[in-house]
């Protein structure tokens, strides 16, 4: 209850707001796709990008909010915030399972309840979809914990929610990645076939959204070249973890503009 009422008092705020100028117009306001769950709407949402990403099970979360309140944007901010104390209360769950220690779970629960690098994400309603697969790949990640403990129908279920963490974005193919390091760090297990069987269903959906994720981002992809992500990935990872430990100077998009270069000042501290 402490979790939940804190979570409303630092992003309760938003419930008074309205729809973002930037994205929420043409996700929400103006599309027809989102007034209501038809077969057509549907088929639209499943067979379309927005019009990059490949996000059909937010919009299918708009559905449902639109059919309770129609479009006014109370019932859209505070599907947000729930989704976001669920992900907190995830958080909190699998913290326990790693480490078997409550206080240190509820800790790191508070923390990413209350961390402002969230903002973005909770009181903008086109951040959606970092709220719904991030509670999807916490739901996903907290049953393949029960499942290693030997629960067969944890991986089932956790392999259907990694299934719709893919379907809200694409950045759940991270997952694989949790995976391995749990495999090295904490499991060890040996290989054998029921390990490579337990893998086979994550990595086939992986690289299949991983194509499908291409199909949108093709002009991006194509826009710049292999070295420039390498560093933008480089600046990026160090960024983000500054701004984890200071989070100061926050706003909605920091541009790298200009040529890139291994040897400029902004890119070398951070590729090193």
């Amino acid at each position: 209850m402490l979790l939940i009422t804190l979570v409303f008092l630092a992003f309760g705020h938003s419930l008074q707001q309205g729809f973002a100028p930037v994205d929420d117009s043409f996700l929400l306001v103006e599309n027809p796709a989102i007034r209501g769950i038809t077969a057509e709407n549907l088929k639209t949402v499943f067979t379309t990008y927005d019009p990059e990403l490949y996000i059909p099970m937010v919009f299918v979360s708009y559905q449902l909010d639109y059919l309770i309140g129609g479009l006014d944007p109370f019932f859209f901010h505070l599907t947000n915030i729930l989704l976001h104390i669920l992900s907190a209360l995830l958080v909190v769950r699998i913290l326990r399972q790693l480490t078997g220690t409550t206080w240190l779970a509820w800790f790191s629960g508070f923390v990413f309840a209350l961390h402002p690098l969230n903002t973005e994400a909770v009181v903008w309603l086109a951040g959606r979809k970092d709220l719904l697969s991030g509670v999807f790949f916490l739901g996903a990640m907290t049953l393949y914990l029960d499942a290693v403990k030997g629960k067969r129908k944890a991986l089932l279920a956790s392999i259907l929610l990694f299934l719709l963490a893919l379907l809200s974005k694409v950045i759940a193919v991270t997952f694989l990645g949790f995976i391995v390091l749990h495999m090295v760090l904490i499991e060890r297990p040996r290989w054998n076939r029921k390990i490579a069987m337990r893998i086979t269903p994550y990595a086939v959906l992986s690289v299949i959204f991983m194509i499908i994720a291409m199909g949108g981002k093709s002009r991006v992809l194509a826009s710049t070249s292999l070295w420039d992500k390498v560093l933008v990935a480089a600046k990026s990872t160090v960024f983000y973890l500054q701004k984890f430990l200071w989070p100061t100077d926050l706003v909605m998009i920091y541009p790298l503009q200009g040529d890139l270069h291994l040897l400029q000042a902004r890119i070398l501290p951070y590729a090193i």
